[in-house]
């Protein structure tokens, strides 16, 4: 049987470095739990509550999230640069003819940057075995 309350009880400057890393390098998973949170229901008020923030930063989060999609919560500004395929909204039939265009020029450049990504880790992965030795 489970108990019926557990409760975290680390030292102080444990739970201030993780504080610290949800502004820092934990941030964009910051910013899509005040998505998450907003899709179950909860006021930005309440979200704000929840991580230690102010109400305006929820409300900005979500708003760019509804506008930009996923690209703009970890790239502040970016939407413009980082695209993401076009989907179909909820009671729309089937995408345009110029939607799948973008979505397909989308998918060749995509695989390009895929592909120097891979050869560069591939390369950087043999350079760092044979200056190991």
């Amino acid at each position: 049987m489970r108990p019926v309350s557990v409760f975290a009880n680390g030292p102080e400057d444990s739970i201030e470095q993780l504080r610290a890393q949800l502004r820092g390098r934990w941030r964009q998973a910051r910013r899509a739990m005040m998505v998450l949170l907003s899709v179950r229901g909860l006021s930005p008020a309440q979200i704000a509550d929840l991580l230690e923030c102010d109400a305006g930063t929820v409300r900005r989060w979500i708003g760019r999230f509804n506008h930009h999609g996923p690209a703009d919560l970890g790239y502040e500004g970016a939407a413009d640069i980082i695209h993401v395929p076009i989907k179909k909204k909820a009671g729309q039939h089937k995408l345009s003819d110029d939607q799948h265009a973008y979505n397909k020029l989308l998918r060749g450049l995509r695989g390009v940057g895929e592909r120097a990504n891979a050869l560069l880790t591939v390369t950087f992965k043999a350079l760092r075995r044979v200056s190991d030795r």
